[in-house]
């Protein structure tokens, strides 16, 4: 009896395309994968992701983040902590509504002799609906504090409360999918996705004032 079911279960195994090994203990680089494609959310903390089966880019699932007053800053440890390699990153989000919600992304680089948090970040305007491709290069992150440097990131937080975002919004109701790292050159085969910030409603103007002053592109500062 125990021969026969050492055999059903490696037929299954190999129905599914996994090893009795794999399933037991994934590498280190898998769960890096699976968790940043939201494949898993086993390595999200204070999350609340459901899985989205429908909607999603990558893979079989990506990750429904609605109510975002209680679950509002998800953050994960699980992705490689040497980013210096790497330029920029990229994030597949689906928006239900376009309701001007801001949503810092934040990379915590933490100095043992610093006092506070130390972290990278930036913000994001949800403006549009549907499915948008964000590439966002490091260098326009704002230093917070004293970050060690992108060699050194302990964990990928999103923010919908904190760091000027104005607080959560009852309706905002977002899908995540396959975040990525990017060098270089794969930036520059990216460009068209570039997030170039937002830029602040102006009021109207005469039009002698308006040919004096260009608004600014708010990076999340």
């Amino acid at each position: 009896m125990k021969r026969l079911i050492g055999v059903f279960l490696v037929v299954v195994f190999m129905a599914v395309g996994v090893s009795r090994g794999d399933a037991k203990k994934l590498s280190k680089k898998e769960k890096i994968r699976l968790t940043l494609g939201f494949e898993t959310f086993k390595y999200w903390k204070k999350a609340g992701f459901i899985a989205e089966k429908k909607l999603v880019k990558e893979g079989k699932q990506a990750a429904l983040w609605t109510d975002t007053e209680d679950n509002e800053r998800p953050y994960t440890k699980m992705l490689p902590h040497d980013l210096s390699g790497y330029k920029a990153m990229s994030i597949w989000i689906y928006s239900k509504t376009a309701n001007d919600a801001k949503i810092a992304v934040v990379f915590n680089s933490e100095d043992e002799d610093s006092s506070g948090s130390d972290y990278y970040m930036m913000r994001i305007l949800i403006n549009w609906t549907g499915w948008k491709k964000l590439v966002i290069p490091f260098d326009v992150f704002k230093e917070v504090r004293s970050p060690v440097g992108f060699n050194k990131i302990d964990r990928l937080r999103f923010a919908a409360t904190g760091y000027k975002t104005g607080g959560a919004k009852e309706d905002t109701e977002l899908i995540l999918d396959d975040i990525k790292f990017l060098t270089a050159k794969e930036l520059s085969a990216n460009k068209k996705y570039i997030y170039k910030g937002y830029t602040k409603k102006k009021k109207k103007k005469s039009k002698k004032s308006r040919k004096s002053k260009k608004v600014k592109e708010d990076w999340g500062e």
